[in-house]
């Protein structure tokens, strides 16, 4: 599973964070949100780092940031930052052996996407 699969899992475990499960699958949530937030962490990091190395900065070196919150990186500099950007998302990251099985799930609501992102986390 790569890093960019992970982060998507992250909205799906933070909708159900605060829902009233089965104990059993409130613990599995409660580890897979771990993993998740530690690896989100360290991506965070890293993408900190490619920001910090090929953003615009102003005269006291710091990131410009644009009204939208997003920065700008210099032309000659986009190449290079989305190739960074790209393996970094890219980064195969070993699941923890976290699996729920199909009637675990039954009381919550899933839409097919989310149910998709979850596949790696199922026994069917």
């Amino acid at each position: 599973m790569t890093l960019e699969n992970i982060a998507y899992i992250a909205p799906i475990i933070k909708k159900y964070s605060q829902s009233t499960l089965p104990i059993k699958t409130t613990y599995k949530l409660l580890k897979l949100s771990k993993f998740v937030q530690s690896e989100m962490d360290n991506y965070q990091k890293i993408l900190d780092t490619i920001i910090e190395k090929y953003a615009d900065k102003d005269e006291n070196g710091d990131v410009i940031r644009l009204e939208n919150g997003n920065f700008q990186i210099a032309e000659e500099a986009v190449d290079k930052a989305n190739k960074e950007l790209q393996d970094l998302v890219s980064v195969e990251i070993e699941i923890p052996d976290i699996k729920f099985d199909l009637n675990e799930l039954e009381s919550i609501e899933l839409t097919p996407v989310e149910l998709d992102v979850l596949m790696n986390f199922i026994n069917e």
